[in-house]
Formats: C-alpha cells, structure tokens, sequence
C-alpha cells in the first residue's frame, strides 16, 4: 500500500509540475489563463493637465448680489498634476489667490476639483467660498470645459456690512485655455 500512495503522490506532483511549465510556456492552462499579458488588464493613460488655465465663464445663475460680478467671470487656475490626482489653487483675474483644494482627472479626462477658501468683503464683513469644478479634458483643442459652482456663506468676520443674501450660490458654464497660448497675466488692480 505505501508504493500506491507513493504513485498518487508522485503523480499529483507531476500534475503540478505540468501546469506550472504550461503557465509558464503561454500554454492554456484550462484556468482561463493562456500567459498573455495583454489579458490582464488595459492600459490607459491619463491627461496630463498640469499647468496654467484661463478660465471663461458665462454665469447661469446668481443669487449673490453682494459678490462683484467680476468675481465669477474668468479665473486663472493653476493645477499640479500626479498621475491622476490635482492640487488645485484659483486666482481672480487681479492675482489675488481665492481658493485651493484638490481634486481628480480620470483616464477618461473627466475633472473634478473642490476648492475653499474665506475673504474678507470689508473691515466688518467675511465670507467662506467653496468652488466646484466639473468638466472634461478636451486633448485634440488644449481646452477644459464644464461647470463651475461658487457656494458662498458667512465667514469668520460677519458683522454689521454683511447683508442677508448669504448663503448665496453661483453657477456658470466654462472654457479654459492653457497659457499658452492663452494669456494668464494678472491685470493691474487697486485696493
């Protein structure tokens, strides 16, 4: 009985043994791998986005009165860019940083960016803004595109200048351009 038990052992090794070297000559190996490597997965690349944005918008929708128009029409967007996920810093069209944040670009080129930061309105009168960046990643034109939304509410500083339209949204569609071509200076503004 001890040479049967032997076989069966010997023969499971075998057994094995034949599987590995199958697995490893690209023979199919009745597991649904033939040893290609093209079967395990796609690859895909991701755009790269990183740089300097201008950023266009036409406002869809304001109900802050109390924001200058000019707030919410163009942007420069800085973004840094590690595979697929962004650091995300907006400035207004003055140089003056508005908010940063993070976000993501898919492999498919869908952008999604949060972005927070608070400012002052006056001496008495602060405010926080979120913004949101949704949008796709169009290579052949060097352009982003999409929608943008500007939630603001009370700051840290509410006081006496602040009126009652806050919490106040904007909404609007944009294209942005990389610089360059597009220009991304900073226009010169007074205080």
């Amino acid at each position: 009985m001890a040479w049967h038990r032997q076989s069966i052992e010997i023969a499971g090794i075998a057994a094995l043994l034949t599987i590995g070297i199958a697995a490893c000559t690209g023979e199919p190996d009745g597991l649904g791998f033939a040893g290609n490597p093209d079967a395990v997965g796609v690859v895909t690349n991701v755009p790269s986005i990183s740089g300097t944005w201008l950023l266009e918008n036409t406002i869809t929708s304001d109900s802050c009165a109390s924001i200058d128009p000019q707030l919410s029409q163009s942007f420069v967007l800085r973004l840094s860019q590690v595979d697929t996920e962004l650091q995300v810093e907006l400035f207004d069209s003055c140089g003056a940083l508005l908010a940063a944040g993070d976000g993501s670009v898919t492999p498919g080129g869908v952008l999604q960016t949060t972005a927070s930061a608070g400012f002052d309105l006056s001496d008495t009168c602060g405010v926080t803004v979120d913004v949101a960046i949704a949008g796709t990643v169009d290579t052949a034109q060097d352009q982003l595109e999409g929608s943008v939304t500007l939630d603001f509410a009370p700051g840290a500083t509410w006081g006496p200048d602040c009126d009652d339209t806050f919490p106040c949204r904007i909404e609007a569609m944009f294209v942005a351009d990389q610089c360059p071509p597009a220009d991304c200076s900073f226009a010169t503004c007074g205080d």
